[in-house]
This record gives C-alpha cells, sequence and structure tokens, in this order.
C-alpha cells in the first residue's frame, strides 16, 4: 500500500506565536508517522526557516519551502532555481513600477 502524505503550513496551522509548535501538535504528527504517513511542512517560508521548525518536530518532519523551490525527499534536500533570463525578467518588472517589489533568496 502506498503511503498517505499530510502537509501543513506552518504560519496559523502548526505553530503558535509564530515559532513554536505545541506538545498536542507533535504528539499527534508523530502518532500519524507511526501509522506511515509521511508528514510535510510546506511553508513560502525559506527552507532554513522551515528547518527550525521541523526540528522542534522531529528528524522526520519533511520540508517544502520557499513556495515549493525546495523540498526534501528521501535522498535529501532538492532545489530548482529561475534562470538568470527569469530573474532578470522579474526584476525588470518590478522596476517598471514603484508599487511592485521583488525578494530574491537562495539556501
Amino acid at each position: 500500500m502506498e503511503p498517505y502524505l499530510v502537509f501543513s503550513d506552518i504560519d496559523g496551522t502548526l505553530v503558535i506565536d509564530h515559532q513554536i509548535v505545541t506538545p498536542f501538535t507533535k504528539r499527534v504528527i508523530r502518532e500519524l508517522q507511526q501509522r506511515d504517513v509521511i508528514f510535510y511542512i510546506a511553508t513560502g517560508r525559506m527552507y532554513n526557516l522551515g528547518k527550525v521548525i521541523a526540528r522542534q518536530i522531529n528528524d522526520d518532519a519533511r520540508i517544502i519551502a520557499s513556495n515549493g523551490a525546495v523540498f526534501e525527499n528521501e535522498q535529501g534536500s532538492v532545489q530548482h532555481h529561475l534562470g538568470y533570463a527569469a530573474l532578470k525578467a522579474a526584476y525588470e518588472i518590478t522596476q517598471s513600477d514603484p508599487r511592485l517589489s521583488a525578494h530574491f533568496f537562495y539556501d
């Protein structure tokens, strides 16, 4: 039988006070994992910030971060980077309108 996957956002879902995973939440996640459910934290945050939350849960909690640009699987973390042309186009668009801003980051 294929394992189930459970995905949880961080803010307003998994944590309280922006950084704290409650003991009850940790216990529920561990019970799911003991039933072969793969638990993922899915976040728009950068990978390292997702890792801070995952460490509170346990070593088996996986991460999808940076709006999907970085994710973990059995072999480790996988990263997808935008190419130069895409980055340049995004930057130029944000420069054309003072109401727009851009934030570029990597691990």
